[in-house]
């Protein structure tokens, strides 16, 4: 999203359903033409190496999906009419398997197995977080983080995004410090009203 547009785009008054960007409504028409279909889900692969605190990760998780109102945005219809509700935050399920059992040559097989399950797994737009994750433990000190989003919450751009406040949030409550993030000056919903107010 272009930094200037926080200052250019109002918040709205209440987390109210509201309607659709023209790009979530895009891929909400195409989710309803073929539903159930894995096309516009994106999956990441985040290694992690060295010891792990998997309650500060699960926690880091939560946070994101807290912060973020677009992870738990449902989308359903009224009228005929798509739209968005932002959801409550709640926490984050982060699944583990354990790989430990395999021969470490077997090891990298079976995680792009379970990779490839995640990644083809379809989101239910009306009921889901848009977003979900396994950690993987190779070895006590060897973990793999797998996500999985829907594009209609995320891009190739907010990877960056994500992988930067899923660090400091990691940092933070694996330290017992405070998280250094700022408050998002606007959600996604904020842009979508904006958008639809300003062609109009």
């Amino acid at each position: 999203m272009n930094p200037d547009w926080g200052q250019m785009i109002p918040r709205r008054n209440s987390t109210a359903p509201c309607p659709l960007s023209f790009a979530q409504e895009r891929l909400w028409f195409l989710d309803q033409y073929e539903p159930n279909s894995p096309l516009y889900n994106i999956t990441v692969r985040l290694c992690l190496r060295g010891v792990l605190n998997i309650e500060a990760l699960n926690n880091s998780l939560s946070s994101l999906v807290a912060r973020h109102e677009s992870l738990r945005t449902t989308f359903n219809s009224t009228g005929g009419t798509p739209i968005q509700v932002i959801g409550e935050s709640r926490p984050f399920d982060l699944q583990t398997v354990n790989l430990r059992k395999f021969p470490p040559e077997k090891r990298e097989t079976e995680l792009r197995r379970i990779s490839s399950e995640l990644a083809q797994r379809p989101f239910s737009l009306s009921t889901d977080l848009m977003i979900r994750g396994i950690l993987v433990q190779s070895s006590t000190k060897e973990h793999d983080l797998l996500l999985t989003l829907h594009h209609i919450a995320f891009d190739g751009w907010s990877i960056g995004v994500l992988f930067r406040e899923l660090t400091e949030y990691y940092r933070a409550y694996s330290t017992g410090i405070t998280p250094n993030l700022p408050q998002l000056p606007i959600q996604y919903a904020d842009f979508a009203i904006w958008q639809r107010q300003w062609l109009q």
